[in-house]
């Protein structure tokens, strides 16, 4: 497994089966939302600008935002296609979003060679998106990490900082996944 460090502070989770790396892959990004109206275009823009180094299907699961969210998405959708919004009517919480979203991700066609989850906040910085994509196709998993040696967590609260340690720790007690980083 390779571990990715940059300079921006984000993480990613990201599942990979390059088919061939003569062709463009197939990156399906999956963001969970709740009342994100104030960032997800700004990070919708930036990922679709990276369309010129493989082909993208953004996929937007929504948890009942109230704020225009929704309509957000739907604009950017009628301006530039590639994103499938799924309303999923209430909050149903972020673990059954990124689940909902994977399997959504996985079983579309044609297949996905990369599936990437991102966090609507901007918290994570769609312009580490091209690298992580070129790392997959020399491994077969890549966790960018907050916890690479060297990052930063900037403007989290100490609340946030137990609450991602604790998630942390307990995934990886609870799986079978060696990761230091599995939240």
């Amino acid at each position: 497994m390779l571990i990715l460090q940059s300079i921006s502070i984000f993480y990613f989770r990201i599942i990979i089966n390059i088919k061939d790396s003569s062709c463009m892959p197939i990156v399906a990004v999956v963001i969970p939302t709740l009342n994100e109206s104030g960032t997800i275009g700004t990070l919708v823009e930036g990922l679709l600008a990276h369309r010129e180094h493989f082909q993208m299907e953004i996929i937007v699961m929504d948890d009942g935002s109230t704020d225009g969210t929704m309509e957000s998405i739907q604009t950017l959708n009628k301006r530039h296609g590639g994103i499938t919004l799924i309303e999923r009517g209430k909050k149903l919480g972020f673990g059954t979003a990124i689940r909902d979203g994977l399997s959504y991700a996985l079983n579309s066609q044609p297949f996905q060679d990369c599936v990437v989850t991102m966090d609507a906040d901007l918290s994570h910085d769609p312009e580490d998106l091209p690298s992580l994509v070129r790392a997959c196709s020399q491994d077969t998993r890549v966790i960018g990490s907050r916890y690479v040696q060297g990052e930063k967590r900037h403007g989290w609260s100490p609340y946030t900082k137990v609450i991602s340690w604790g998630a942390k720790l307990l995934a990886r007690a609870f799986t079978d996944v060696s990761a230091r980083d599995c939240t």
